[in-house]
């Protein structure tokens, strides 16, 4: 049976937050997966985080440069610095709930390298008066990256350009890495209020976003479709892959250690099903639940005089539910933990 234990607290967000709860990575089942539709949650409010002067979006043909003259500089306790491009603040019925995505530039002390990263940051309690609250002592955490393999120095830069393409360069002028959107009709970028990183068109369509990107973590929201994987971190302070990666195959969530071939430590459900469709298998990340979606529902429609309903083949892991910020992330051990 799979269960749930407490471990060591790792991170914070702000007061009143606990951390961790973790799910075991093994080949034990899973009495706790069951056969239900996947819920509809209540979305929540955002505002542009006016106080640090930083918008929730950007138009075309501007570049960011890592330095402290150019973005704003927030040290935290830990040692780590977050240079934000980007930022939105979170609220519900009008009070902020303590967090902000953000994109930018992230490192770790000591700071000598940084990635581009999409990140959670804490903020200094629940404001009701219309104004974001400033980023406080607990360190960010980082939920995507682009090149995580190949960190940038001071004075990298990151460039939407007037092509729409989102180019990472570092301070020698090396292009590091890009988006490939370059001609796609991409009209601006914005950090969503689930924390992806989106490029959209005139007509607000997405071109690009960082939930088709996964590198070793999710947010709610967030799905792995089949094929995608997530890759741990070699470590804390290091952010080049390691071995172990999750990954969405036909019939369900399987992990491995990268080998030749992949090994296999991890898989569920545990009861395999019959599935007969083409639709691509989903894991998706939920306040409350990580659902792996076989088979999706469907209208109901008319045959012989009556309505049939199809309720799809979704499996839940049910997960505690939150009124703060949660992620979940593939740790350099290969345990899949989630935070709040």
């Amino acid at each position: 049976e799979a269960t749930f234990p407490a471990s060591k607290s790792i991170c914070s967000f702000g007061s009143g937050l606990q951390a961790p709860w973790v799910l075991p990575v093994s080949s034990s089942s899973c009495s706790q997966l069951q056969h239900h539709l996947w819920p509809c949650r209540a979305a929540t409010m955002t505002t542009p985080d006016a106080r640090l002067g930083i918008n929730n979006n950007a138009s075309l043909a501007t570049r960011w440069i890592n330095n402290n003259v150019s973005l704003s500089d927030n040290k935290y306790a830990d040692g780590t610095t977050v240079r934000p491009i980007v930022l939105r603040s979170t609220r519900v019925g009008g009070r902020f709930q303590g967090w902000s995505f953000g994109a930018g530039f992230f490192c770790a002390s000591p700071c000598d390298f940084f990635v581009f990263s999409v990140f959670i940051a804490t903020n200094g309690g629940a404001y009701e008066n219309g104004e974001s609250p400033p980023l406080t002592s607990s360190g960010p955490q980082v939920v995507w990256s682009a090149s995580r393999a190949s960190p940038v120095r001071e004075n990298a830069t990151i460039e939407l350009t007037g092509h729409g393409h989102l180019v990472l360069r570092d301070a020698d002028g090396r292009t590091v890495w890009s988006s490939g959107t370059s001609g796609k009709s991409v009209a601006g970028m914005e950090i969503t209020k689930h924390g992806n990183l989106v490029m959209f068109d005139q007509k607000n369509a997405i071109v690009w976003q960082s939930f088709d990107h996964p590198t070793d973590s999710l947010v709610p929201g967030q799905s792995l479709t089949e094929g995608m994987r997530l890759t741990a971190n070699t470590s804390a302070t290091n952010s080049t892959e390691n071995q172990f990666y999750v990954t969405v195959l036909r019939d369900g969530l399987y992990g491995y250690v990268e080998s030749t071939p992949p090994q296999l430590y991890f898989s569920y459900p545990p009861v395999k099903s019959n599935k007969t469709v083409t639709d691509p298998t989903k894991v998706t990340f939920q306040n409350g639940n990580l659902s792996i979606i076989l088979e999706s529902p469907k209208k109901p429609y008319h045959d012989s005089q009556i309505t049939v309903f199809y309720y799809g083949i979704v499996d839940y892991l049910m997960l505690p539910l939150s009124q703060f910020s949660q992620y979940m992330r593939l740790e350099s051990d290969g345990h899949l933990r989630l935070y709040q």
